[in-house]
C-alpha cells in the first residue's frame, strides 16, 4: 500500500528546507488584519516578526478548506492512503478539517494528534515517512507515533502574557500584573494539557525561567532517547543561554537551535523562547 504523509507549515519544514518524497505540506494562513499570507510560501519568519515589531497584530489560522481539498484530490490519484500529522487538535481544527475533506474526496485517511506543533510535529512526520518507506503498516506507524507524541513536551518562556491575553489565552488582568512585575511565564503543551497551552509557572527572571524549564524536563522523565529543539522569535541570545543550560544537564542528547516558525511566534510573541523534548524511536 502506498501511503502519503501530510503535515502543515506549523512543523517548520519549509523554513528548514526539508524535502522528502511522499511527504507533503499544506500552508497555514497568516494575517495582519488587512492582508492574508501563506506560511512558508509568501511570508518568511523575519517578515512576520518585522510586522509584529512595527505594531501589527498578526494571527494564524488553519489551512483553507480548498487548499486541503486540492491536495487530497491530487494525492488520491497516486496514493492508496493519506496519513496526516498537522498541528495538534488543542491548537487548531486542522486535523478535523482534514478528516472532513478526506471523506468528501473519498480517500482512506488516518489522522494523528501530535499534541503540539513545530519540531514535535516535524519529527513525527519525518519518522512516519521513514517507517512507511521501510514497509511498516499504517497501524504500526500509528502506534509508534502516538507513543512519541504522548511522551514529548513543549515548554515556552514568553516575554509577557499581553499577546496571550489579546488572543484570549489568558486574562487581561494576569497579563497586566505579569508585565508590571516583570514576570516571565513558562507555558506547557503536552498530552496532559490535551495539546492546549497552559501556564505552568511564573518566574521573576529569564534565568529562573530557564532553570525551571531544565528541571521540568527532568521531572517529565527526559533521558538519552530524547532530542531537543529550541525555537526563538528574535531572541537568539536567550535561546543560546537556554541551549547552554540544557547541554550542561543533558550532554549526550541531540539539540539544535532555530528560528521559531511564525505561526508559533504570532501567538507566543516576540522574544519568546520555545523548547521541545521529543522521544525519538530507533528505526
Amino acid at each position: 500500500m502506498k501511503v502519503a504523509v501530510v503535515t502543515d507549515s506549523a512543523c517548520g519544514m519549509s523554513h528548514l528546507n526539508i524535502k522528502m518524497e511522499g511527504l507533503f505540506m499544506i500552508p497555514l494562513q497568516i494575517t495582519d488584519g488587512e492582508n492574508n499570507y501563506l506560511e512558508g510560501e509568501n511570508i518568511t519568519n523575519d517578515q512576520c516578526y518585522q510586522m509584529m515589531f512595527m505594531g501589527k497584530h498578526m494571527k494564524s489560522s488553519q489551512p483553507s478548506y480548498g487548499r486541503i481539498q486540492e491536495m487530497f484530490t491530487q494525492l488520491k490519484e497516486e496514493y492508496d492512503h493519506i496519513y496526516a500529522i498537522p498541528l495538534g487538535k488543542g491548537l487548531s481544527n486542522t486535523l478535523n478539517t482534514m478528516e472532513l475533506v478526506a471523506k468528501e474526496v473519498d480517500v482512506p485517511f488516518t489522522g494523528m494528534d501530535c499534541y503540539s506543533m513545530a519540531n514535535i510535529e516535524l519529527v513525527c512526520a519525518v519518522t512516519a515517512r521513514r517507517l512507511f518507506d521501510q514497509g511498516k503498516s499504517v497501524e504500526e506507524v500509528d502506534q509508534i507515533l502516538k507513543d512519541m507524541a504522548e511522551h514529548s513536551i513543549t515548554l515556552i518562556m514568553a516575554e509577557d502574557l499581553k499577546l496571550f491575553a489579546k488572543n484570549g489565552r489568558t486574562t487581561a488582568l494576569a497579563a497586566t500584573i505579569g508585565g508590571f512585575l516583570n514576570i516571565k511565564p513558562v507555558l506547557v503543551i503536552t498530552k496532559k494539557t490535551e495539546g492546549r497551552i497552559d501556564i505552568l509557572e511564573k518566574l521573576r527572571t529569564i534565568h529562573k525561567a530557564f532553570h525551571f524549564i531544565v528541571e521540568e524536563f527532568e521531572r517529565f522523565g527526559v533521558d538519552e532517547s530524547y532530542e531537543f529543539c529550541i525555537g526563538h522569535a528574535w531572541s537568539k541570545e536567550n535561546a543560546e543561554l537556554l541551549e547552554s543550560m540544557i547541554r550542561e544537564r543533558f550532554p549526550k542528547n541531540k539539540l539544535y537551535v532555530t528560528d521559531l516558525i511564525c505561526s508559533g511566534g504570532v501567538n507566543a510573541g516576540l522574544g519568546c523562547v520555545a523548547t521541545q523534548a521529543i522521544r525519538v524511536p530507533k528505526i
